[in-house]
């Protein structure tokens, strides 16, 4: 473990006995859930950028927003989950722009942003103690298979392009030898 130096750091009563109890349950000092917590606040901050945090925290506030209209925890009742999964798309396409900003290249692939979108929520999943290690080669086989599968999409989409270049082509020609075409 690294050297450590002590600061002082005043809290009022109700978050030290916050903290105390968060530490008793789980086995720890008071001084260890502060650099715990501290330093997963730190790695979050500095592993998603801030409107995903936001996001994040908004949708905690959906879920706890369902329990108190329902009094059903979203991961115990499908319908709780069903009111879950629609007021996060209602909350993420308010104000949604369908268009690009001026001047912007459209990079997006060739494949639907639902399908992706499914790709890696059904891949990812939820799960208690889950498995982050076989999650992340799960997603990389399923979007090592989309990758394949652009790939074959371009090389279909290439082979038409120059199926459909050398009809205009030929029909260039034979214009050419009927003269240009009248309307």
């Amino acid at each position: 473990m690294a050297p450590m130096r002590q600061i002082g750091v005043a809290l009022d009563d109700k978050l030290r006995e916050r903290l105390e109890r968060s530490a008793a349950a789980g086995g720890r000092s008071i001084a260890e859930e502060i650099r715990m917590r501290a330093s997963e606040s730190l790695s979050l901050w500095e592993q998603y950028p801030s409107l995903t945090i936001t996001l994040m925290y908004a949708v905690g506030g959906l879920a706890n927003d369902i329990r108190a209209i329902t009094g059903h925890e979203w991961w115990r009742h499908p319908k709780a989950l069903d009111a879950l999964v629609a007021a996060v798309e209602a909350a993420l396409l308010v104000g949604r722009s369908d268009t690009l900003s001026e001047g912007e290249e459209d990079t997006w692939p060739p494949d639907e942003p639902r399908v992706i979108g499914r790709i890696i929520g059904q891949t990812r999943g939820i799960s208690v103690g889950g498995d982050d290690i076989e999650m992340h080669a799960n997603i990389r086989a399923r979007l090592a298979d989309l990758a394949e599968m652009r790939g074959r999409f371009d090389s279909e989409k290439a082979a038409l392009q120059a199926e459909l270049e050398k009809a205009r082509e030929e029909l260039e020609a034979s214009r050419g030898k009927r003269g240009p075409k009248k309307r």
